[in-house]
């Protein structure tokens, strides 16, 4: 599993990250059932494809810019529930860790 950061195709400084996912792997896998946009400025769009990172076939989940503070709570929750194989204690964990951490560097 490698968690990449490269410039946002919105420009600098938003951020595109990937969660690169190697078939096959020793980790249990993410996924996303749908692509997810989310309007504002700059927004953000979360999206799964296939590929390849050296030679190893991958599933890759990518999110390009960045959510809207003031609607975090919401969008969270929609990306929670299009998210699967997060084996989280409760199936709202990862928006309440990030709700509670909202105000952290890098975290919208």
């Amino acid at each position: 599993v490698i968690l990449r950061y490269e410039p946002s195709d919105k420009g600098l400084p938003y951020l595109k990250v990937k969660l690169i996912q190697k078939k096959g792997g020793a980790f249990p896998p993410i996924s996303l059932s749908k692509e997810l946009k989310f309007d504002g400025e700059p927004g953000a769009i979360l999206k799964t494809y296939e590929d390849e990172w050296y030679g190893s076939a991958t599933t890759v989940i990518e999110m390009d810019g960045e959510l809207d503070a003031s609607k975090m709570g919401e969008q969270l929750a929609e990306i929670e529930a299009s998210m699967g194989g997060l084996a989280g204690k409760s199936p709202t964990e990862l928006a309440e860790a990030m709700e509670t951490m909202k105000k952290a560097p890098g975290t919208l």
